[in-house]
């Protein structure tokens, strides 16, 4: 991926709509790339000084009507809270506003797939948040996966973990699943068909800020990842095991993409006990770039070019299809539920 720092993407004027902190985020990448001239939050007053210290020539307000009723300001970001994505994205939509939403799209998989629906019938581009489809190092993983020496990719295993505000409304599925949802679902190219999940809450909220999720695909492969709200280290790991390489990608480390060769025969002798890795690891190179700029830029080239975004439509759909069934198996003490 090349580095995009300081392209300027035609076409856009965007109302940004919710600035907690992840709507400041993008903000700043949105602002390196098109003009954003106004924030809607209804925290307004108490942003204005903060807000225009850091970002000057922003206007800030509280009704949505200033920015719908703006016919030259084209574009929504939306960034406010999960329970609000659908009302917002549908009143954006219907004032033929392009629209981008941060995860999770919505909260219902019914609500979702309206939204594609309304967006494909009025010629609107509606995209989600999933950064981690821009991310080089996950981008190169999915090419190395899909090499035939790698064989049939078996198993994905991930840890989402940290100690956090503990999502009340959502817990920590909403709050952070789309995020191995949407990998897993890139990496293998497909949706599951059977979900499961168990969680606990520590933290002694109303949802679970401690859950472990199951996923079988249709191609056989078995996808399992654990987040945690309400844990006392930071983790970000994917694992990939194919039939004869497996590939580690961390986040927070400085080589964030290893792989394993040869994994047949029997690798059990070059298994080092001492520090529980096995030996051989090598980094894997990719392009670098920042994956939140990337892919505010790829949405704003939509957006100009008229092209159905990455992380929008049905797969954007099918990641609340599953988020949903994950959450019926949490109502439900663990059962499996069909995707």
């Amino acid at each position: 991926m090349r580095s995009i720092e300081g392209t300027i993407v035609s076409g856009s004027q965007i109302g940004l709509i919710g600035c907690g902190r992840w709507g400041r985020v993008l903000l700043r990448n949105f602002r390196r790339l098109a003009p954003v001239p106004l924030v809607i939050d209804p925290r307004a007053d108490a942003l204005m000084q903060d807000l225009q210290g850091e970002f000057p020539n922003l206007s800030i307000v509280s009704e949505m009507e200033t920015f719908l009723d703006d016919p030259d300001l084209n574009v929504a970001v939306i960034a406010s809270p999960a329970e609000t994505h659908y009302a917002l994205t549908r009143r954006c939509l219907d004032a033929g506003k392009d629209v981008f939403v941060e995860k999770p799209f919505t909260l219902s998989s019914v609500e979702a797939q309206e939204l594609v629906t309304h967006a494909c019938l009025h010629d609107r581009i509606l995209m989600v948040g999933h950064k981690y489809l821009f991310h080089p190092a996950i981008q190169r993983l999915k090419v190395e996966l899909d090499h035939p020496d790698v064989g049939r990719c078996q198993a994905l295993v991930a840890y989402r973990l940290g100690w956090g505000a503990a999502a009340e409304t959502i817990g920590a599925l909403w709050h952070l699943g789309s995020h191995e949802v949407s990998i897993f679902q890139y990496l293998l190219g497909e949706a599951p068909h059977e979900a499961a999940a168990a969680g606990v809450s520590i933290l002694g909220g109303k949802c679970e800020d401690l859950v472990t999720a199951t996923l079988r695909y249709p191609s056989g492969a078995i996808g399992i990842f654990q987040l945690g709200l309400s844990h006392p280290e930071k983790v970000r790991r994917v694992f990939a095991i194919g039939e004869s390489a497996a590939f580690r990608f961390d986040d927070l480390a400085r080589e964030k993409l290893t792989k394993w060769e040869n994994l047949h025969p029997d690798p059990t002798p070059r298994f080092d006990e001492r520090i529980g890795v096995l030996e051989e690891g090598r980094p894997v190179t990719y392009a670098q770039g920042d994956p939140v700029l990337e892919q505010c830029r790829h949405f704003l080239v939509c957006v100009r070019d008229r092209h159905e975004p990455r992380g929008g439509g049905d797969a954007a759909v099918a990641v609340v299809r599953t988020l949903e069934a994950l959450s019926e198996s949490l109502r439900q003490d663990g059962r499996v539920v069909p995707v």
